[in-house]
Parts: structure tokens; sequence; C-alpha cells
């Protein structure tokens, strides 16, 4: 969960920057509105697949 939000996190700092004005609640904010379940289980998603690189890669280098 923590993977999550620090991607989140990321995502909307660069989205910010584009679209200057755009309200992007934190991440503790965010995982607690119902209406954002899906869009948290995909950054859950997301997040699994960046540990699972960064392991692998490691495990590579070994």
């Amino acid at each position: 969960m923590n993977h999550a939000g620090a991607l989140y996190a990321a995502y909307m700092a660069a989205a910010k920057k584009e679209r200057a004005g755009i309200y992007a609640p934190p991440w503790p904010e965010f995982v607690c509105d119902p209406l954002n379940k899906v869009s948290v289980g995909c950054w859950i998603a997301v997040a699994k697949v960046a540990v699972k690189m960064e392991n692998d890669a490691r495990d590579n280098a070994l």
C-alpha cells in the first residue's frame, strides 16, 4: 500500500505540473473515498509490478 501511495503521489505531482489547478487528493484521502475503489486497486496492481521489477533487477545483479 505504501508503494502504491508513492507511485500515486509521483503521478499526481507530474499531472499537476501539466494541468495547473487540478485537485489531486493526498493518498490517504484518495484511498478512503469509496468512489475510488477501482482506481486504488489499479494503483496497488501497478505497485506490485514495480516492486517485482525492482526485486528481479536486484536478483539479476547478484
